[in-house]
């Protein structure tokens, strides 16, 4: 279903408008589905949300979101807007609200940040190959990206913030989580058609470690009553094995 296709009234059902800055973060958080393309891989894990006591919010999958931004903040008309392209974005339905983490690639980087009172503008996101900026940081009650509009845009929900709520938006996505995606994602990735069984020295392996297959792979986010990550489960245990 389209966000077009929502009753107007039902406003949350629509996805979170506020995508904020966090140069505190390591990770791109998103809460909505509809914000990803199809390049979006299923995976349980978590990050953990500093907000004054550590607590980890659940993840359901990783993938890419292109986000209809505003290129050129005071012109109108489609070729004021771009496209701000994050990879590895984490799917978190109970996220406070969308979060851009200070990730360093080659992709994109963020400009000093300075307050322009006169427009609220604060920064600009930057492609290293572009001569103008991809997308611009506007003050709101955080530094948000400044998003393209209807039609050009998607509509998009109430802000998600709480005027009489302290919050503190911080998104750690913690190293071994992601690399257990990473090998998850590249085995997903494989066709291998056939992966036979654990031998008696594989399982023995998987024993000291985990105690039984059930641990294993909950532990990659995969389960044990489907045959599929079953065998995944053992493609990644084979090349755990070889790393060892």
């Amino acid at each position: 279903m389209t966000s077009s296709s929502y009753p107007e009234e039902d406003e949350t059902r629509l996805p979170c408008p506020s995508w904020v800055f966090s140069n505190f973060s390591n990770v791109h958080v998103a809460r909505d589905r509809s914000w990803f393309t199809d390049e979006y891989t299923p995976f349980e894990t978590f990050f953990e949300d500093d907000s004054f006591v550590t607590t980890q919010v659940k993840v359901i999958g990783v993938g890419s979101v292109n986000l209809p931004v505003k290129s050129f903040p005071y012109d109108d008309g489609p070729e004021a807007h771009g496209v701000l392209r994050l990879e590895n974005v984490l799917h978190a339905p109970s996220a406070i609200c969308n979060m851009i983490g200070d990730v360093h690639t080659k992709n994109f980087a963020v400009s000093d940040l300075s307050f322009r009172s006169d427009d609220g503008l604060c920064g600009s996101i930057y492609d290293e190959s572009a001569r103008h900026p991809v997308a611009w940081l506007v003050k709101r009650r955080f530094l948000e990206v400044l998003l393209s509009e209807p039609p050009l845009g998607p509509k998009v929900g109430p802000s998600p913030f709480d005027p009489d709520v302290a919050y503190v938006l911080r998104a750690i996505w913690p190293l071994e989580e992601q690399r257990k995606f990473e090998t998850v994602k590249s085995f997903r990735e494989q066709k291998i058609k056939y992966c036979p069984p654990l031998t008696s020295a594989e399982k023995a392996w998987l024993k000291t470690i985990w105690e039984n297959e059930f641990k294993f792979l909950l532990d990659f986010g995969l389960r044990i009553n489907k045959e599929e990550d079953r065998e995944e489960g053992r493609r990644i245990l084979r090349k755990l094995m070889e790393e060892d």
